[in-house]
Protein backbone atom coordinates (compact mmCIF):
# COMPACT_ATOMS: atom_id res chain seq x y z
CA UNK A 1 0.00 0.00 0.00
CA UNK A 2 2.98 2.47 0.96
CA UNK A 3 4.49 1.94 -2.44
CA UNK A 4 1.41 3.11 -4.60
CA UNK A 5 0.94 6.02 -2.14
CA UNK A 6 3.55 7.54 -2.45
CA UNK A 7 3.76 7.94 -6.36
CA UNK A 8 0.65 9.29 -5.74
CA UNK A 9 1.69 12.05 -2.96
CA UNK A 10 4.68 12.36 -5.19
CA UNK A 11 2.31 13.56 -8.35
CA UNK A 12 0.13 15.63 -5.50
CA UNK A 13 2.90 17.65 -4.32
CA UNK A 14 4.60 18.38 -7.59
CA UNK A 15 1.18 19.20 -9.02
CA UNK A 16 0.83 21.78 -6.22
CA UNK A 17 4.11 23.48 -6.30
CA UNK A 18 4.42 23.57 -10.01
CA UNK A 19 3.45 26.92 -12.00
CA UNK A 20 -0.30 26.35 -13.58
CA UNK A 21 0.78 28.39 -16.23
CA UNK A 22 -0.70 26.73 -19.34
CA UNK A 23 2.87 26.98 -21.44
CA UNK A 24 4.09 23.67 -18.79
CA UNK A 25 1.31 20.87 -19.10
CA UNK A 26 3.36 18.93 -21.42
CA UNK A 27 6.78 19.49 -19.06
CA UNK A 28 4.67 18.87 -15.83
CA UNK A 29 2.54 16.00 -18.06
CA UNK A 30 6.19 14.33 -18.12
CA UNK A 31 7.36 14.56 -14.23
CA UNK A 32 3.86 13.72 -13.49
CA UNK A 33 4.13 10.25 -15.79
CA UNK A 34 8.14 10.20 -13.71
CA UNK A 35 6.62 11.16 -10.39
CA UNK A 36 4.03 7.84 -10.67
CA UNK A 37 6.85 5.22 -12.59
CA UNK A 38 3.85 4.98 -15.10
CA UNK A 39 7.84 3.50 -16.90
CA UNK A 40 7.38 0.56 -14.82
CA UNK A 41 4.53 -0.63 -17.59
CA UNK A 42 4.87 1.88 -20.38
CA UNK A 43 7.62 3.20 -22.78
CA UNK A 44 7.78 6.20 -24.60
CA UNK A 45 10.81 6.40 -26.99
CA UNK A 46 12.20 3.34 -25.65
CA UNK A 47 12.73 4.69 -22.17
CA UNK A 48 11.10 2.96 -19.68
CA UNK A 49 10.41 -0.46 -18.66
CA UNK A 50 7.27 -1.17 -20.27
CA UNK A 51 6.60 -4.52 -18.69
CA UNK A 52 2.66 -4.95 -19.88
CA UNK A 53 1.71 -1.44 -21.03
CA UNK A 54 1.68 -0.32 -24.02
CA UNK A 55 4.37 1.67 -25.77
CA UNK A 56 2.84 5.37 -25.42
CA UNK A 57 5.27 6.82 -28.35
CA UNK A 58 2.74 7.55 -30.40
CA UNK A 59 -0.46 7.67 -28.11
CA UNK A 60 -1.43 11.15 -29.08
CA UNK A 61 -1.48 9.92 -32.76
CA UNK A 62 -4.26 7.13 -32.26
CA UNK A 63 -5.99 8.44 -29.20
CA UNK A 64 -7.92 11.61 -28.96
CA UNK A 65 -7.64 14.25 -25.44
CA UNK A 66 -11.13 13.57 -24.60
CA UNK A 67 -10.19 9.70 -25.16
CA UNK A 68 -7.28 9.61 -22.95
CA UNK A 69 -9.70 12.00 -20.35
CA UNK A 70 -12.16 9.28 -19.96
CA UNK A 71 -9.66 6.04 -19.72
CA UNK A 72 -7.44 7.82 -17.16
CA UNK A 73 -10.43 8.57 -14.96
CA UNK A 74 -11.20 5.27 -14.75
CA UNK A 75 -9.86 2.72 -16.73
CA UNK A 76 -11.92 -0.43 -16.36
CA UNK A 77 -15.16 1.44 -16.74
CA UNK A 78 -13.86 2.50 -19.79
CA UNK A 79 -12.47 -0.71 -20.78
CA UNK A 80 -13.34 -3.70 -19.21
CA UNK A 81 -10.77 -5.83 -18.48
CA UNK A 82 -7.75 -3.87 -19.29
CA UNK A 83 -4.98 -4.13 -17.19
CA UNK A 84 -4.43 -0.92 -16.22
CA UNK A 85 -5.15 -0.44 -12.91
CA UNK A 86 -7.53 2.43 -11.54
CA UNK A 87 -4.22 5.41 -10.71
CA UNK A 88 -6.69 7.20 -8.79
CA UNK A 89 -5.20 10.78 -10.08
CA UNK A 90 -6.55 13.49 -9.30
CA UNK A 91 -8.03 16.05 -12.15
CA UNK A 92 -4.71 18.52 -12.18
CA UNK A 93 -2.39 15.27 -12.67
CA UNK A 94 -4.98 13.77 -15.04
CA UNK A 95 -5.26 17.27 -17.03
CA UNK A 96 -0.86 17.08 -17.44
CA UNK A 97 -0.82 13.45 -18.29
CA UNK A 98 -3.34 14.42 -21.02
CA UNK A 99 -1.69 17.50 -22.49
CA UNK A 100 1.72 15.11 -22.14
CA UNK A 101 0.22 12.27 -23.99
CA UNK A 102 -1.84 14.13 -26.39
CA UNK A 103 1.27 15.73 -27.86
CA UNK A 104 3.32 12.15 -28.35
CA UNK A 105 2.72 11.77 -31.84
CA UNK A 106 6.07 9.57 -32.44
CA UNK A 107 8.21 12.48 -32.54
CA UNK A 108 10.41 11.09 -29.75
CA UNK A 109 11.66 9.18 -31.46
CA UNK A 110 13.42 11.57 -34.07
CA UNK A 111 15.11 9.26 -36.83
CA UNK A 112 15.33 6.08 -35.30
CA UNK A 113 12.03 4.33 -35.45
CA UNK A 114 12.43 1.31 -34.17
CA UNK A 115 11.16 -1.07 -37.04
CA UNK A 116 13.55 1.05 -39.50
CA UNK A 117 16.69 -0.72 -38.80
CA UNK A 118 18.25 -2.51 -41.34
CA UNK A 119 18.02 -5.51 -40.04
CA UNK A 120 14.39 -5.08 -39.95
CA UNK A 121 14.17 -3.89 -43.44
CA UNK A 122 15.35 -6.71 -44.58
CA UNK A 123 12.72 -8.78 -42.69
CA UNK A 124 9.45 -7.79 -43.85
CA UNK A 125 7.46 -9.53 -41.77
CA UNK A 126 9.35 -9.29 -38.08
CA UNK A 127 9.28 -5.39 -39.30
CA UNK A 128 5.53 -5.58 -39.31
CA UNK A 129 5.35 -7.12 -35.93
CA UNK A 130 7.51 -4.20 -34.46
CA UNK A 131 5.50 -1.69 -36.13
CA UNK A 132 2.23 -3.20 -35.18
CA UNK A 133 3.83 -3.81 -31.72
CA UNK A 134 5.20 0.36 -31.72
CA UNK A 135 2.79 2.01 -33.08
CA UNK A 136 0.44 0.83 -31.29
CA UNK A 137 -2.07 -1.34 -33.06
CA UNK A 138 -1.28 -4.46 -30.56
CA UNK A 139 -3.38 -1.81 -27.78
CA UNK A 140 -6.65 -2.37 -28.95
CA UNK A 141 -6.10 -5.19 -31.76
CA UNK A 142 -4.25 -7.65 -29.36
CA UNK A 143 -1.04 -9.58 -29.36
CA UNK A 144 -2.95 -11.44 -32.29
CA UNK A 145 -4.92 -8.99 -34.10
CA UNK A 146 -7.71 -10.87 -33.13
CA UNK A 147 -10.00 -8.38 -31.49
CA UNK A 148 -12.83 -8.62 -29.52
CA UNK A 149 -11.74 -6.39 -26.56
CA UNK A 150 -14.58 -4.58 -24.83
CA UNK A 151 -14.03 -0.79 -25.61
CA UNK A 152 -16.36 1.94 -24.91
CA UNK A 153 -15.30 4.08 -27.85
CA UNK A 154 -16.31 1.67 -30.91
CA UNK A 155 -18.89 0.96 -32.74
CA UNK A 156 -20.85 -2.65 -31.67
CA UNK A 157 -18.50 -2.11 -28.29
CA UNK A 158 -15.77 -4.33 -29.19
CA UNK A 159 -12.54 -4.05 -31.03
CA UNK A 160 -12.45 -5.73 -34.45
CA UNK A 161 -10.25 -8.22 -35.93
CA UNK A 162 -8.02 -7.23 -38.46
Amino acid sequence: MTKRLLPLLAAGALAACSPSSSSLPVSNGMATFKALNCGACHQIAGEGAGRGGPDLTMVGFRKSGAWLEAFLKDPQAWRPGTLMPDPHLTDSARRTLVAYFSGLKGEAWGDARPWNTPALKADPIERGHRLYARAGCITCHGVAGAGGYPDNNVVGGKIPAL
